[in-house]
């Protein structure tokens, strides 16, 4: 079964990886027992069932650079009649139909003096393209949770995600819900007790809110599953 989301990290320690595959166990549970199904889709062949077990996604780079870029393109069949077989946003302005918008979940490490990690570099190289449009990411849509450490100061805390999220909304994407920063210097868990809360007050409200969800969820279902969010060595309170 082809994922719903795509989930992507980049990490020079394993952390944003576990934060990729925590969120991707917690999603895939909130969706199950909601019986939520969304059309955020990967592509036009993904089921519209929740989210693949045990899929946690993988690294930008491994992904692939120019893969990444194709999550810009879209093929709209139904305008063939006009002409139109396959549709890139870079060259389509006409938004009047977009059915097929897809959800990158992402999860970005800083290292180094506020860079980029080494498995993503590829991919961040080729977003840097002076050629690629404006709206070349016209159809995403992107949940973005930055990790870094404030020790290291305001500048440099979680540089390298929140540069990527600014290039993506230069290049067209929209952000589905507030970006997520996680501190190793947080109290009791560090990124991870800052991830739980991000998944708790943000992510998972707007997957249940997102206007393309054919179902609704209560406020009263939304805390009791948030409130059986734990991790050691703490627990996510509502």
């Amino acid at each position: 079964m082809s994922p719903s989301f795509t989930i992507l990290w980049s990490t020079q320690g394993g952390r944003a990886k576990a934060c990729a595959r925590r969120t991707a166990r917690i999603l895939h549970d909130f969706m199950e027992e909601q019986n939520l199904t969304s059309t955020l889709l990967l592509n036009s062949s993904a089921s519209t069932s929740p989210l693949a077990d045990g899929y946690y996604g993988t690294s930008f780079d491994d992904y692939g650079a120019s893969e990444f870029l194709k999550l810009g393109e879209s093929n709209i069949e139904e305008n063939e009649g006009d002409g139109i077989t396959s549709t890139n946003t870079s060259t389509n302005t006409n938004t009047s139909t977009n059915t097929n918008e897809k959800l990158v979940i992402m999860f970005v490490s800083t290292t180094g003096d506020a860079e980029h990690c080494d498995c993503i570099r590829d991919t961040w190289k080729l977003l840097l393209q002076k050629s690629l449009s404006s709206n070349h990411f016209f159809s995403v849509k992107f949940a973005l949770f930055c990790l870094g450490d404030r020790a290291y100061g305001p500048a440099a805390f979680c540089a390298a995600g929140r540069k990527l999220g600014t290039r993506l909304v230069q290049l067209g994407a929209k952000p589905f819900t507030k970006i997520g920063y996680g501190d190793d210097g947080t109290p009791n868990g560090g990124v991870f007790c800052d991830l739980d809360t991000w998944i708790r007050k943000d992510f998972l409200p707007s997957i249940s809110n997102d206007e393309m969800n054919t179902t609704r969820i209560t406020t009263r279902k939304m805390i009791n599953y948030t409130s059986r969010i734990k991790h050691p060595p703490y627990y996510v309170m509502v």
